[in-house]
């Protein structure tokens, strides 16, 4: 029992994943922001653009976005993050895109998305 819960403990503790912010972009009330990123899990799974919201004075730590998990195509700077209101925020991204996750509200944000043509 004891080896059991140690090798939970050492699996839960050694999390393969790592995010590389793209982006950041502040509600124009403040408070919260919007943060594009790549989150990268090792050579087994692949790259995936991300957007989280969260409140402005909290960084990004090692999780999956909760907004957007897209695996694309080609590049990763044609996911984009717009506030139309400080409760209001516009997500775009490549037409081609796999989507994994789209959520239409975060913690008081409305989300829209808008897929995209890629140039």
């Amino acid at each position: 029992m004891i080896r059991a819960a140690s090798l939970l403990v050492a699996t839960i503790a050694c999390n393969p994943c790592g995010n590389t912010v793209l982006s950041e972009v502040d509600a124009p009330t403040g408070g919260r922001r919007a943060i594009v990123f790549i989150r990268n899990c090792g050579a087994t799974t692949a790259f995936s653009t991300q957007v989280s919201i969260l409140p402005g004075d909290h960084r990004l730590e090692n999780e999956a976005g909760n907004v957007l998990v897209a695996k694309l195509a080609g590049n990763d700077s044609l996911v984009a993050v717009a506030w139309k209101s400080g409760t209001s925020l516009d997500v775009s991204y490549p037409a081609s895109a796999e989507v994994f996750k789209r959520v239409t509200a975060h913690d008081g944000v409305s989300v829209s998305y808008r897929p995209t043509s890629e140039r």
